[in-house]
């Protein structure tokens, strides 16, 4: 079936908040009904059993899987349009804008959204179904945390010094490495609340041995 729909983003990537109700239209181009294994005691979607144009090719009482906490029901993809995009992958959209954000720096943070946009917005595999419902998968967040990319720059510096000591380095690059340095050393007193992957580090660092 062919079946126009709309899903949410987040205000901005890596970001759960919906306040500026941003929305992609989007065309579902799947099968009408889908035959889903649901594993019973957390509610999880375990896989896409099959599909079909009527419920009657589903064959839905055939289907058995070797768990036994598992049921199967069927997907109505013209009554949840979104689900069966997401569970299946099969839909299309016109590209979503980047986002770009001037950081109180002056610099620019640009973002983009490649490929399909469910996908890049929300968590795959966290989509649920209970009590005859499907839950709202959750918006993607970044997989690296603040305190594990300082802990990273704090490892970085004290290589760092420790190269410049043991090793030989030319005059033009010492100093390239030490303003790097420096610049590691001073980058939360110098980007203070700035989500962290917005840091725009340097895309060419000196070499260090």
């Amino acid at each position: 079936m062919r079946k126009f729909f709309t899903f949410k983003i987040s205000d901005e990537p890596y970001k759960t908040t919906t306040d500026l109700n941003k929305t992609v239209d989007a065309i579902y181009e799947g099968p009408k009904f889908l035959a889903l294994c649901i594993h019973t005691p957390t509610s999880s979607i375990k896989y896409v059993a099959g599909g079909g144009e009527t419920e009657a090719e589903l064959a839905l009482n055939n289907l058995v899987d070797e768990d036994p906490d598992t049921e199967f029901i069927v997907l109505d993809a013209s009554i949840n349009t979104f689900e069966a995009a997401y569970l299946t992958g099969y839909y299309t959209h016109d590209p979503i804008p980047d986002y770009t954000e001037t950081l109180p720096t002056g610099e620019t943070w640009t973002y983009t959204y490649s490929g399909g946009g469910i996908t890049q917005n929300y968590f795959g595999q966290d989509l649920f179904y209970a009590a005859g419902e499907f839950s709202t998968p959750r918006f993607r967040t970044h997989a690296i945390t603040k305190e594990s990319i300082f802990s990273g720059i704090a490892n970085s510096i004290e290589m760092i010094n420790r190269s410049l000591a043991d090793n030989d380095y030319t005059s033009a690059e010492r100093q390239a490495i030490e303003e790097y340095r420096d610049w590691l050393s001073n980058l939360e007193t110098n980007y203070p609340n700035i989500d962290h992957w917005k840091l725009p580090f340097p895309s060419n660092p000196p070499q260090i041995y």
